[in-house]
């Protein structure tokens, strides 16, 4: 019984929406047809995404290469002092802590950046 009912009321609401999904808003205004559209609509709902996906990727590559730099920096700084460059020695500690704190920033900043950006791609794209 809970099943028939909330299949009639899925239909009810259903068949409700159809008219508003299918109306622009300039319609009937005098103005020109706006971007709110079915199809606008549904290229958005499809872009956004696959966007917020591309950039999320872009964000993890960018922290990789930041990470594998970091760790370049320390073997170098480590091979020098081993090597008997003791002027190097401090680059052995300095070394990871910034490249672990800029990595920090920069993956901060871009997850803050990332659905605006892809947002923004999304845009182009549909327009």
């Amino acid at each position: 019984m809970n099943f028939k009912m909330f299949l009639a009321v899925f239909m009810v609401f259903s068949f409700l929406l159809v008219p508003v999904a299918y109306s622009d808003p300039a319609e009937g205004q005098g103005g020109e047809s706006s971007e709110f559209t079915v199809g606008h609509t549904l290229r958005t709902l499809i872009n956004y995404p696959a966007f917020l996906i591309q950039k999320t990727a872009e964000l993890i590559e960018n922290t990789l290469n930041g990470t594998a730099d970091t760790v370049k920096g320390t073997v170098v700084a480590t091979g020098e002092t081993l090597t008997g460059d003791v002027g190097k020695a401090p680059g052995i500690v300095t070394t990871p802590l910034t490249g672990t704190a800029v990595g920090a920033k920069d993956v901060v900043v871009g997850v803050a950046k990332v659905p605006m950006e892809a947002g923004a791609e999304t845009e182009k794209y549909t327009d």
